[in-house]
């Protein structure tokens, strides 16, 4: 243990905290990607008059849209896993699929179709997000909830200050800002402005990934009950959490 916590369940929490820099990371990428290949940009998303450029806001949309797509896709997808599959396998593959995600984002060349199809899969990868907050407690189950509800707002707290510190550091470096050539869209600059990014996500999904394959205990053996949703209707603070997580996301 390590200041009273399982060292599995520092593993985990970092796997929860660190995910907005890999997220933010390929929202940056792909916005510049449809920005700046406007060669292969469908005519539906330039602005009017014809030739103003790319729509930046329609843009947004469309790739906001795929991942939220993704990620309605993926989340019955990992829920579903969790039945046959053990937590520690699910959570090294969570983390370890960001890893190419990150880097083959830094190989390809700026193109609409690409930009959508990795925003996709960043929303089917991060939609196993919540299983992190879920195995985070397996090694510590007690009756009494307080503990588990201030480590929850610790998590919490943390995820966000790191939100905002990668948006702050997207912000600071404005890689839209610097102008690329016909030949080169994408100049390198923009991708070693971005580089920090790139090493602190796959650090901290790499190795945390690889540790979790060897996570001990119910890691290893326990998997979910099946769905039983017969009795989904007699426990109402349940059917009331579950409308308060879609109204705040339509929200967001």
């Amino acid at each position: 243990r390590t200041c009273g916590v399982a060292r599995v369940h520092w593993l985990v929490a970092c796997g929860y905290v660190v995910a907005p820099v890999a997220n933010t990371l390929g929202f940056v990428i792909c916005t510049e990607w449809g920005l700046r290949g406007a060669i292969n940009v469908p005519h539906w998303l330039f602005s009017v008059p014809e030739g103003a450029g790319v729509d930046s806001v329609l843009l947004n949309e469309v790739l906001f849209s795929i991942n939220a797509l993704g990620m309605a896709i993926g989340a019955p997808i990992w829920a579903g896993l969790c039945i046959y599959v053990a937590p520690r396998t699910l959570l090294a593959a969570s983390l370890l699929l960001q890893v190419p995600l990150n880097l083959v984002i830094l190989l390809m060349a700026p193109q609409m179709t690409s930009a959508m199809l990795v925003m996709f899969l960043y929303g089917l990868v991060s939609s196993s997000g919540l299983l992190f907050i879920v195995f985070n407690f397996m090694l510590s189950v007690s009756p009494d909830m307080s503990n588990a509800a201030v480590r929850m707002g610790f998590l919490e707290v943390c995820r966000y200050v790191v939100m905002w510190l990668t948006s702050a550091f997207v912000f600071f470096v404005q890689p839209t800002s610097q102008a690329g050539s016909a030949a080169t869209p994408l100049p390198p600059s923009v991708l070693a402005s971005l580089s920090p990014m790139v090493i602190v996500s796959v650090i901290f999904n790499l190795v945390p990934g690889l540790l979790l394959l060897a996570a001990p205990g119910p890691y290893r053996d326990d998997r979910f009950p099946r769905w039983d949703f017969r009795n989904a209707g007699k426990n109402l603070s349940f059917i009331f959490l579950c409308a308060s997580e879609v109204v705040g996301a339509l929200g967001n």
